[in-house]
């Protein structure tokens, strides 16, 4: 039999997908890079959509765990990732200077008003206590909702402790499970931007989501400043 003669074109194999890959193997494989400390998916019809990965400072940096994230979940899954789809937080300030002297979550209340639910912070330093609310218009009290709510009052109540010498907003929050451990991720953005404009914060979920926003909040301004 005679072979057809034209342009020989060679494809590229991709690798073959490996469905007996569970995400807990996924995860742990992952969890292997130097500096990686945990690793939550978020699944659409049992696709990866999002990886959520917090690491340690003084490792990799956060482009290379994002490149080896891509990588690892090609060649192993077959599923190829866009960049912005892998999400890296460091767990520790590493270049930004921790405080010596830094503001303690004193009070976190919720109460109903005229207005709404009302979410209160007061945050202390130095004895001196500078308050933060936030108030929830009724119907919009879902978690979301009051996690949004605890980072916008403990930002009111650190504009105090700041003295109003830059403006703090609310970038992005993310209620996740990492390693079985439910935490709260906040960025917040600092405007005019004053060392890094953007600070990211973290808080294990102790009480409630609203006690965490709260801390994670806090966590994020203590990495940055000093008072």
């Amino acid at each position: 039999m005679t072979e057809p003669v034209g342009r020989n074109v060679q494809k590229t194999r991709e690798p073959e997908r490996n469905n007996t890959y569970s995400l807990d193997d996924l995860r742990l494989g992952l969890e292997q890079i130097p500096g990686v400390l945990a690793v939550s998916f978020e699944t659409v019809s049992g696709n990866i959509e999002r990886v959520n990965i917090i690491a340690e400072s003084g490792h990799k940096s956060p482009g290379q765990i994002v490149q080896d994230t891509i990588s690892y979940l090609f060649v192993i899954s077959g599923q190829r990732l866009k960049p912005d789809a892998v999400n890296v937080v460091r767990s520790s300030g590493g270049d930004l200077m921790r405080s010596e002297r830094r503001p303690m979550l004193a009070e976190l209340a919720a109460e109903y008003t005229e207005q709404g639910k009302t979410i209160s912070v007061v945050l202390q330093l130095d004895e001196q206590e500078y308050p933060g609310t936030a108030v929830l218009v009724p119907g919009s009290e879902t978690a979301r909702d009051l996690m949004t709510a605890g980072i916008r009052a403990t930002l009111k109540a650190a504009d105090g402790v700041m003295r109003r010498q830059c403006e703090f907003r609310i970038l992005d929050a993310r209620h996740l499970s990492l390693a079985g451990e439910a935490v709260v991720i906040v960025a917040i953005g600092v405007f005019p931007e004053l060392g890094s404009g953007v600070l990211v914060g973290t808080a294990r979920v102790r009480r409630d989501v609203l006690d965490a926003a709260a801390r994670a909040t806090l966590d994020a301004i203590n990495r940055a400043f000093t008072f």
